[in-house]
């Protein structure tokens, strides 16, 4: 239920630990919360807490969850798990990150065939160990290759650039991956009015070329194998 007049209710769970606005049956009691969660960026939850006596403090890789709710129902705004825990002389300061930060710790190499981007993405979302939300199928792709190297998100990243996508987490920490619902309209720009300056600049190419291997029909065996 919604906290004391109307104030925004919360409830949290950290490994064994439980905190609410309405403080009964927990564990803890949290001072502050802040969550940022959205796209262009790994989501974390910051949390200021007291400990009961009885209570174990959270250890990194614990799972953690934030719900709130203003009155309209109780909404789960983040799921993650611990990342850092520092103990200090008044309470605890807990880091939590989403499924982004373990896609970023996620290495693999895997050859696609004819497959749209949306399932290699789903692919990767299981590489890591999570559960994929809303994912957009986008364009079928001949042929993608992923080599070791660049984690499981900054391949994702790249495939959202190919297709216009985006790359987040829900609530309930499902990762999504999608565009807009509908495109932007026209933008007009009129000088003097709303366009008030203009600048042309040359840049230099940020690579001078292109390194191509391939492989004949007479070169699949032997010292000829590219």
């Amino acid at each position: 239920m919604p906290g004391p007049s109307g104030a925004l209710a919360y409830s949290l769970t950290l490994g064994g630990l439980r905190a609410s606005s309405d403080g009964r049956g927990d564990s803890a009691q949290a001072r502050a919360l802040q969550v940022d969660r959205g796209m262009g960026g790994v989501g974390r939850a910051v949390l200021d807490m007291v400990v009961s006596a009885d209570g174990a403090a959270p250890s990194p890789g614990d799972p953690v969850t934030v719900s709130l709710n203003g009155g309209a129902g109780e909404a789960k705004v983040f799921t993650g798990e611990v990342f850092s825990v520092v103990a200090r002389a008044d309470g605890l300061r807990v880091v939590a990150t989403d499924g982004l930060a373990t896609l970023g710790r996620t290495d693999l190499a895997k050859v696609w065939e004819d497959k749209t981007a949306g399932s290699i993405v789903k692919d990767l979302i299981s590489a890591a160990g999570l559960s994929a939300g809303d994912v957009e199928d986008g364009p079928n792709l001949t042929g993608y290759v992923v080599m070791r190297g660049p984690r499981a998100l900054r391949q994702i990243e790249r495939l959202g650039a190919l297709t216009g996508c985006d790359v987040w987490t829900s609530g309930e920490g499902k990762v999504c991956f999608g565009g807009p619902a509908t495109p932007g309209g026209a933008v007009l720009a009129e000088w003097g009015k709303t366009l008030l300056s203009l600048q042309v600049q040359a840049t230099t190419p940020r690579q001078d070329g292109a390194e191509v291997y391939a492989e004949g029909a007479a070169g699949a065996q032997g010292a000829d194998k590219a």
